[in-house]
């Protein structure tokens, strides 16, 4: 249904040559392409490896712990705190709770 791109043969270009530079003579065109590439796979390089270290980095629970220990005993110790407020406060009213209904029977 014509959704071949235009200008392009179905057979190979003679020689075993690109057709870029077959169809007009673009082999300058080709090495600024091919330089191009080079570098955004310098780059790609680059920072696939620095998202590799990142990874390895936030996987290791033991540096997370060193890195965030103050933060880490801070959450415990006022989770603590919490919880042993509301244990006092549960056992006030239900102290409170059962001298009411003492005084009433």
């Amino acid at each position: 249904m014509g959704e071949r791109t235009p200008g392009l043969a179905d057979t190979p270009p003679p020689n075993g040559g690109t057709r870029a530079v077959d169809a007009g003579g673009g082999a300058p065109r080709v090495r600024a392409l091919g330089e191009e590439i080079e570098e955004v796979r310098a780059r790609l390089d680059v920072l696939a490896d620095e998202l590799d270290r990142r990874r390895h980095a936030a996987l290791d629970w033991r540096l997370q712990l060193r890195r965030h220990a103050k933060g880490l005993a801070l959450t415990i110790i006022g989770l603590a705190t919490l919880t042993a407020a509301g244990m006092v406060v549960r056992a006030k009213v239900s102290a409170s709770s059962r001298r009411r209904r003492s005084r009433r029977g």
